[in-house]
């Protein structure tokens, strides 16, 4: 009976044991979440691609080309042709200027 009551006490002492281990550690995490804290913020800039030189080259004195570029403060290209002829060729040279902070690179695809 001796024995019976040294091993009831021992399970016992081994419970409580692990009842407070395991609140020790539960209040601990709890503590350790409550007070992490982190921000930051972050700088990227921007990026501003607009046409900046434009004109128009054609092969027919007859035809006359027109390009705009300012009414969308650079932004699109407009381009009306007028009095074109059969196989009428126009090519238009145009120049790309960035006046954003973020510098860009433009290549042909």
């Amino acid at each position: 009976m001796n024995n019976t009551i040294r091993i009831i006490y021992n399970t016992g002492l081994v419970f409580f044991a692990l009842i407070v281990s395991l609140g020790i550690v539960g209040y601990s995490a709890a503590a350790w979440n409550t007070d992490l804290h982190s921000s930051g913020s972050i700088m990227t800039g921007n990026i501003d691609p607009v046409f900046t030189d434009v004109y128009a080259v054609t092969d027919y004195d007859r035809s006359t080309v027109d390009v705009d570029i300012w009414s969308n403060g650079g932004k699109s290209m407009f381009i009306t042709i007028n009095d074109a002829c059969p196989d009428t060729q126009v090519e238009i040279k145009y120049t790309i200027t960035n006046r954003g902070s973020v510098p860009i690179k433009f290549s042909r695809a």
